[in-house]
């Protein structure tokens, strides 16, 4: 497999490295075995790795202390290993590859319609401008203030939660199950 420039998530198959920036290979995720996807959507999809919190399946999955600190870089990931061959996945691209949702083109990007980082079942696939212009809906709508404004994209966004509330509920989540 030629190294790409550029998924959203990277995995490491042998010594070949395809590694996360803007640009989705669409042939690496279709690349990636069933197995190694099912395995780690049911990790991730776990009670213990994962709540609802505002409608969000928020996953706390090997998620760092960057994730719950504030910076999320993308969301949790998760490392596995399958039949000697080592995965470090987006958690959001696990949850969308599941679906068999892959990238439309080679510069789709996995977005948030929530703006939450954490979130699993609100994500899709679309071109790096749109997710990056969903940005300002996710600044002016939160369900703490219940406001909505107007969205111009479609799928339209969703509010974003108050992500304070959204840490403080995973720290509560890990000290129950972990």
């Amino acid at each position: 497999m030629p190294k790409s420039r550029g998924v959203k998530s990277h995995f490491k198959t042998g010594s070949t490295n395809i590694r996360g920036g803007r640009r989705a290979d669409t042939d690496a995720y279709k690349s990636i075995p069933r197995e190694v996807i099912r395995t780690a959507y049911s990790r991730i999809t776990s009670p213990e790795h994962s709540f609802y919190f505002d409608a969000c399946l928020v996953s706390t999955y090997a998620a760092n202390s960057s994730t719950t600190s504030g910076s999320t870089a993308g969301g949790p990931r998760i490392a596995l290993q399958v039949k000697g061959i080592h995965y470090n996945l987006l958690c959001k691209v696990v949850y969308m590859l599941h679906a068999e949702q892959h990238p439309g083109s080679a510069y789709d990007t996995a977005s948030h319609l929530c703006g939450n980082a954490l979130c699993l079942n609100h994500c899709v696939w679309e071109p790096m401008a749109v997710n990056i212009s969903r940005e300002i809906c996710h600044t002016t709508t939160t369900v703490a203030s219940a406001e909505t404004t107007f969205c111009p994209h479609t799928p339209p966004c969703i509010a974003r939660p108050d992500m304070s509330a959204v840490r403080v509920a995973i720290e509560k989540h890990r000290a129950v199950h972990m």
